[in-house]
C-alpha cells in the first residue's frame, strides 16, 4: 500500500466486480489489453489519466478520493 493508505487499483477492481463487469469489458473500455487492466489493479496510485478514464467508465471519481485521502493525512 502507498503512504496515503488508499489503494486506487484495488478500489477500481472492487468497483468493477460490484458492477458485474469483466476485466475484458473494462480493458476494452480503456482501449488496452486485459493484462494491462490487471496491472492497473496492482497499482496503489495509477496515473491521473488512468484514474480519470477508469472513473468515467465506472462512474466514480478516483482522483477526488485520492486527493481527499492526501489532504486528510496532511
Amino acid at each position: 500500500m502507498n503512504s496515503v493508505g488508499v489503494h486506487i487499483g484495488e478500489m477500481i477492481k472492487s468497483d468493477l466486480k460490484s458492477q458485474g463487469r469483466s476485466v475484458v469489458w473494462f480493458s476494452e473500455q480503456l482501449n488496452c489489453s486485459p493484462q494491462n487492466a490487471f496491472s492497473i489493479f496492482k497499482r496503489a496510485t495509477p496515473s491521473l489519466d488512468i484514474c480519470r478514464r477508469a472513473g468515467k467508465i465506472l462512474g466514480k471519481d478516483y482522483i477526488s478520493i485520492l486527493v481527499a485521502e492526501v489532504e486528510e493525512k496532511g
